[in-house]
């Protein structure tokens, strides 16, 4: 496993390493919140930050002082060898002026066909949130390289068909009546300006 993944990263470059991480600080800030409310451990002190990126974010558009992130955004020709529309996370710089992206061009070509499989998932997906076609749902699930590399097709069936009876009344377009969710509108007054570098 060593050979492929680099455990130095705060990750440790498994599979649902972040989510682990998360995981264990939810579990940390339950236990330490109420602390930090009466007293008897230190918060952060005044004047002081966090880690998180919110705070820096808010400066840079109050103050103007600029900020450099990696941001997760609407792929608008930034990463030119995937496709628009498509989640990507990318360097952005944050100023009065809202949210820069910078422009990336191609990726390598492994690492682009890794991205379109995953992508390809991602739109079958919403696609199936959106229709409330369980077939599709199956199918991204099924087209899922993880899940692909250690579930059959059977047991994806099944394991679709037990989530979404579990999660019917949060997902009341696959319960048959079929309704749908309604697309989500664009924020008014789009935060962030794309400029394309040479």
């Amino acid at each position: 496993m060593s050979k492929w993944i680099n455990d130095k990263e705060w990750i440790g470059g498994v599979t649902a390493g972040y989510l682990e991480h998360c995981l264990t600080r939810f579990v940390d800030y339950k236990e330490t919140y109420p602390k930090m409310l009466s007293g008897e451990i230190a918060s952060i002190p005044l004047g002081q930050r966090s880690e998180e990126h919110g705070s820096y974010i808010i400066e840079a558009l109050e103050t103007g002082k600029t900020y450099r992130g990696n941001f997760n955004i609407e792929n608008r020709g930034m990463i030119t060898n995937l496709p628009d529309g498509a989640t990507i996370e990318i360097p952005c710089y944050v100023d009065r002026n809202g949210i820069a992206p910078t422009y990336i061009g191609d990726l390598p070509m492994a690492c682009a066909a890794t991205c379109r499989a995953s992508i390809s998932v991602q739109e079958m997906a919403v696609e199936a949130a959106l229709t409330g076609n369980r077939e599709l749902v199956k199918l991204a699930v099924l087209h899922d390289p993880l899940t692909a590399a250690v579930c059959s097709t059977e047991q994806v069936w099944r394991m679709v068909d037990e989530m979404l009876e579990a999660l019917a009344p949060w997902l009341p377009q696959f319960n048959g009546e079929g309704r749908t969710w309604p697309d989500l509108p664009q924020p008014a007054g789009d935060l962030y300006h794309f400029t394309r570098g040479k």
